[in-house]
């Protein structure tokens, strides 16, 4: 491995350290409409940027509609075309949205405000919003390595997203 290499393992591990573990594709259907996400019933959104990294931005979306459940994840880097970037979208049973919603009720997600780890530079920000039966709540936070329960809720998110998708799999590995 190439100091290059090294480097660019090095800096997608900062993006996404919570997901460089081996994780089985789920039942994952593929989606080829495209959905208004200001007629969605409800909606979870994670979008992380900024920070030293040859990734530009990383975003996951979970949105219900009234006949589907569709999640996207992505990854967009600021050399264009790059052979790792993505953009991936299926479908999640009803049951599985539910449950995560009842893990990120136990988290508080209601309560969280924006936060700051000022004692860290150089690191990414992270937008969540969470939309469900006319609540919302919208925060941003930079530098989430250390602060609890944003790792968690982050890793929560991310992991759902890896499953279903097969996205931030280890570079060695095979799907």
């Amino acid at each position: 491995m190439n100091f290059r290499t090294l480097i660019r393992y090095l800096s997608i591990f900062q993006v996404s350290f919570f997901l460089m573990v081996s994780v089985p594709l789920g039942s994952c259907q593929p989606v080829d409409r495209v959905h208004d996400e200001s007629i969605a019933i409800s909606q979870i959104t994670v979008r992380i940027y900024g920070g030293r990294s040859p990734v530009e931005e990383v975003g996951i979306s979970i949105a219900e509609y009234h006949d589907e459940i569709i999640i996207r994840a992505f990854e967009k880097y600021y050399r264009e075309g790059s052979p790792d970037e993505f953009d991936r979208s299926g479908t999640l049973p009803k049951w599985e949205y539910e449950s995560l919603w009842k893990e990120l009720d136990t988290l508080r997600i209601w309560k969280l405000k924006d936060a700051s780890d000022a004692e860290m530079s150089d690191l990414f920000t992270h937008e969540f919003v969470f939309q469900k039966e006319g609540k919302e709540n919208k925060f941003s936070v930079y530098g989430l390595s250390t602060m609890k329960p944003y790792v968690e809720i982050e890793k929560l998110i991310r992991t759902l997203a890896a499953r279903k998708l097969g996205v931030w799999q280890k570079p060695n590995e095979t799907s």
